[in-house]
């Protein structure tokens, strides 16, 4: 549904992009010299629009995209009709810039959630349909079975009707694999 321009065909990114103290042009310089190609939001990201505008500027020249949190969007709802035009707002700050690829609505989040994630992307979708809202979705292993978790993903689809799947799955650690990789990448 009109994503085609905004996502790059993979999306590589390291969690999380510089914290806002090392926001600086060169920061960003080693990420896309590593290869990546879209940045996330910093650890403790303030979500603020004048944080957000910085980080465009700053990966504009580099050719990297941005998944950005804009924390104006927690007011934001259709059960206040008023507040609808500040959501035109938070669309019309970044959904021209080149350098913005979508709209960060949170990390793992619980299926208690989804209804009101799905009213945002709804809302963002309804205007600005080239830019995908996004997730970061639990991993396979938090959940005590595979049912459990393929519920929690189709839950969230049908709240939601995503254009990206992506989620948390941290297999390979020190102490040995987790041995879910397989399983999620296969659910999702």
């Amino acid at each position: 549904s009109g994503y085609g321009s905004a996502l790059p065909r993979f999306a590589l990114f390291g969690w999380v992009s510089p914290p806002r103290e090392s926001t600086t042009a060169a920061r960003y310089a080693e990420l896309a010299a590593t290869g990546f190609n879209v940045t996330v939001l910093a650890w403790d990201d303030a979500g603020t629009a004048a944080d957000n505008l910085v980080r465009l500027e700053l990966t504009r020249p580099l050719g990297l995209k941005n998944l950005l949190l804009d924390n104006d969007l927690d007011s934001v709802s259709t059960s206040n009709p008023a507040s609808l035009a500040l959501a035109d707002t938070i669309v019309a700050r970044y959904r021209d810039d080149p350098a913005f690829l979508g709209y960060y609505l949170g990390d793992e989040p619980p299926a208690s959630y989804f209804p009101r994630l799905g009213e945002w992307f709804d809302i963002l979708r309804e205007r600005d349909p080239a830019h995908p809202a996004w997730n970061s979705l639990g991993p396979r292993g938090a959940f005590f079975t595979p049912a459990d978790f393929r519920a929690y993903v189709e839950q969230y689809v049908d709240a939601t009707h995503p254009a990206v799947l992506c989620n948390n799955q941290y297999d390979f650690q020190i102490t040995g694999d987790a041995r879910y990789l397989t399983e999620n990448v296969a659910t999702l």
